[in-house]
């Protein structure tokens, strides 16, 4: 008051605190629950596994944990010896089976004896000489007594062995030959199916004598002639007549249920085809056995068993003594095998009538 009484302003007092944040207080809480949320992730990582894994794959990670050698024993001792003594007779097993490995060690003085007997070749073994005789009969009644078989061993090992001869599978070429002989009895039956088409249709009975059906090494194989009064196609045409419409039908029904892949070749007799164009016998065939083709897909026959498709012209002719015969005039259908040749001496398909 006495400033104010003087004319003076009155002193204002500021007092600033600056606070300090506290210092390190410790983080040993941070380790702890580090610690914490680890053992949480081992835990619930072990009920996972528990969850995820199946009981063969729990006992094999137990049995990996046991030491077998140890544990199972035949005895109460839990020792690697088993209930034994090394220096003396001591404790056996207790009702147990009998040890696992049994070492006789040989006597000192036949030591030498048995190690020339060693060289000895597999029919002089068990006879040796009389010192081996008589070492026998001192001291290998304990062996022998390890060693001998017990009763019904003989037809267990009997039994055994016949069971593994049973078990093994069979060679490859027996199981070559069985899908030989399998596929073999397929191109019977289809042979004899495609007697059976034939014999059935009035129209077809007439022509029958003009399909032939026999065996080659590459398959099945099916040919249709022409015969003197009977040709399959218009002369020096690919054009097919209707009887070979119908018999191609025939076929395409017959042939449909087999897998194997399908061969159609054309062939044409020696005489020339004369054409201004340059068509030949060569062109000729390879369209017939093409407009072949076209019959048996419409028929039913699968476009993608269709393998081959040839024209031989005269090359390989049916009647070789007379390259003009009209049998020479023909188409081939081959089934493709899809197993080895059979061995010689099985019998094949004979043809048809």
């Amino acid at each position: 008051m006495a400033n104010g009484d003087n004319g003076q302003a009155p002193s204002i007092i500021i007092k600033r605190v600056k606070k300090v944040a506290g210092g390190h207080h410790g983080g040993a809480w941070k380790v702890a629950y580090a610690d914490f949320v680890t053992a949480m992730m081992a835990f619930f990582l072990l009920l996972w596994l528990l969850n995820a894994t199946s009981e063969a794959q729990k006992q094999g990670i137990a049995d990996y944990f046991d030491p077998v050698s140890v544990s199972e024993t035949t005895s109460g001792a839990g020792g690697v010896l088993g209930g034994q003594s090394i220096s003396s007779d001591g404790n056996r097993n207790s009702g147990g089976s009998p040890a696992l490995i049994t070492r006789i060690e040989p006597d000192s003085a036949t030591t030498d004896a048995e190690e020339n007997d060693d060289s000895q070749p597999l029919s002089d073994l068990g006879q040796g000489s009389d010192g081996n005789r008589q070492r026998s009969a001192d001291g290998g009644q304990q062996s022998s007594a390890l060693t001998a078989p017990l009763p019904g061993d003989q037809n267990n090992q009997s039994n055994q062995s016949s069971a593994a001869g049973a078990d093994q599978p069979p060679p490859a070429d027996t199981r070559a030959e069985a899908m030989a002989r399998a596929e073999q009895q397929r191109f019977k039956e289809t042979a004899d199916a495609l007697r059976q088409a034939l014999q059935s249709s009035p129209e077809l009975q007439v022509i029958a004598s003009q399909v032939l059906v026999d065996i080659t090494p590459e398959g099945m194989r099916i040919q249709l002639v022409d015969g003197r009064n009977e040709a399959m196609f218009q002369s020096g045409s690919s054009r097919m007549s209707p009887k070979m419409v119908e018999l191609l039908g025939k076929i395409a029904a017959v042939i449909g249920r087999l897998p194997n892949r399908i061969a159609v070749a054309g062939h044409t007799d020696a005489a020339p085809y004369r054409s201004s164009t340059g068509y030949t016998n060569w062109e000729l065939s390879a369209d017939r056995a093409n407009a072949s083709r076209r019959v048996l897909i419409d028929a039913g026959v699968k476009p993608e068993r269709v393998y081959q498709i040839s024209g031989k012209a005269a090359s390989e002719p049916l009647n070789p003594d007379n390259p003009l015969d009209p049998a020479n005039r023909r188409i081939t259908i081959t089934l493709l095998r899809e197993s080895p040749v059979l061995p010689p001496g099985i019998a094949t398909v004979p043809a048809l009538p």
